[in-house]
């Protein structure tokens, strides 16, 4: 019973949160190319400009090893795992680590190549 109530209290709290989450492997799969009328590739949409801010993967890092679909467009790969990459490199504070190896890049003209 007390399972019961804690897996309630959890589900009612994901629930309220504003955070969203993506599936990367289903954006993949959904975007997997369709034999158009001229014989070419047409990727399905997937909204390169969308906000990532809200997205939330929580403790699963599994969006990151997302199985990708043979002859899936450069474009559409980058798109489905646009959120997943930017919460990691969030939450991981890769963005503050690369921030300072820039600045000590500049401060000791050190060349990056």
């Amino acid at each position: 019973m007390k399972l019961l109530a804690l897996l309630i209290v959890l589900l009612l709290r994901q629930s309220a949160t504003s955070e969203t989450s993506e599936d990367v492997g289903a954006c993949l799969l959904a975007s997997r190319s369709k034999e158009s009328a001229g014989g070419g590739h047409q990727a399905l949409h997937c909204d390169a400009q969308r906000d990532c801010t809200g997205v939330s993967f929580g403790d699963d890092r599994s969006c990151l090893d997302a199985a990708v679909p043979w002859l899936t467009p450069h474009a559409q790969v980058k798109c489905c795992f646009r959120c997943c990459l930017a919460y990691w490199q969030r939450e991981l504070g890769l963005t503050e680590i690369l921030e300072d190896w820039e600045a000590d890049i500049r401060d000791h003209k050190v060349n990056a190549a």
